[in-house]
């Protein structure tokens, strides 16, 4: 259901989350060479969700009511979207898309920038002060209420000059903060054969596979995911942890509008990587 009928329905450009071809960076990359930022969060975004509004939603292109009511006992559950399930962000994305509209329509009117990411909204502007201007921020607020939702007054955020989330730092183009950034070069630098980080050619040092406790000092490395340190009891898991930044970068650079330093910078650590999984995929 999801991939032949939820996935099909046409969604606003605006819409960068759980959409075919877009991602988290494409949400951000369409506010770089901006003055002023604001970021907006829909409160209980999937739990605001009723079972009339997807019903609604399901009208649109479903004209038998008992396969309506079959579909909303598969995706509903105790008469809310659930979090976690395949289905709901697609679901949320169909109900949200009315308002997504309503709320471009209106950015158009004052030349602001609009990207939604599920339930975060972000806005920019060179003509608007969103830390002084609150008429904005009060009309985004009547957009949400007039749906059914809510925006939540503690997760708003307005800076100038740059934006930063989730460990991203929006500016002239879209770079990671040092923060997160550090899990990386640690592993970089730990494998590193020649700790110089002046020399130009990254080679990896192999003697530190043949050491008994090689993956505890990985470990030891104290890289912190959502909060956590990071534990490697195997190959495997490095592995799958190596690959996945490899690709977290990957897109990164994809999805900056030119090449830049900081592109530059991004490329070389993903070519240390690759080395890095070349030599540790021999352990396997």
């Amino acid at each position: 259901m999801k991939d032949n009928f939820l996935a099909n329905i046409a969604i606003p450009l605006a819409v960068k989350g759980f959409v075919k071809g877009e991602n988290y960076n494409k949400y951000l990359i369409e506010h770089i060479k901006k003055t002023s930022y604001l970021r907006a969060d829909i409160k209980g975004f999937f739990d605001t969700i009723t079972i009339d509004q997807v019903k609604v939603m399901l009208k649109e292109f479903i004209n038998i009511d008992e396969v309506i009511d079959i579909i909303i006992d598969i995706v509903m559950l105790d008469d809310k979207l659930p979090q976690g399930a395949v289905t709901s962000p697609s679901i949320s994305n169909a109900i949200f898309k009315r308002i997504d509209q309503r709320i471009t329509k209106y950015c158009q009117e004052f030349d602001v920038s609009y990207t939604r990411y599920a339930d975060d909204m972000l806005f920019s502007s060179d003509k608007i002060d969103f830390g002084k201007d609150n008429f904005f921020y009060s009309m985004i607020k009547k957009i949400m209420k007039e749906n059914g939702f809510e925006c939540n007054y503690n997760k708003k955020k307005t800076e100038n000059g740059k934006m930063c989330l989730g460990g991203f730092v929006i500016q002239n183009d879209v770079h990671l903060s040092r923060a997160k950034l550090n899990n990386i070069n640690k592993l970089i630098y730990f494998f590193r054969e020649n700790k110089n980080f002046n020399s130009n050619k990254y080679s990896v040092d192999r003697q530190i596979l043949g050491r008994a406790n090689w993956l505890q000092e990985v470990t030891d490395l104290k890289l912190k995911v959502k909060g956590s340190i990071k534990t490697f009891e195997t190959v495997i898991q490095l592995l799958d942890y190596l690959c996945g930044y490899r690709a977290f970068l990957i897109s990164i650079v994809k999805n900056n509008i030119s090449s830049t330093s900081y592109t530059v910078i991004l490329s070389k650590k993903i070519k240390n990587i690759e080395k890095i999984i070349d030599v540790v995929i021999e352990k396997v």
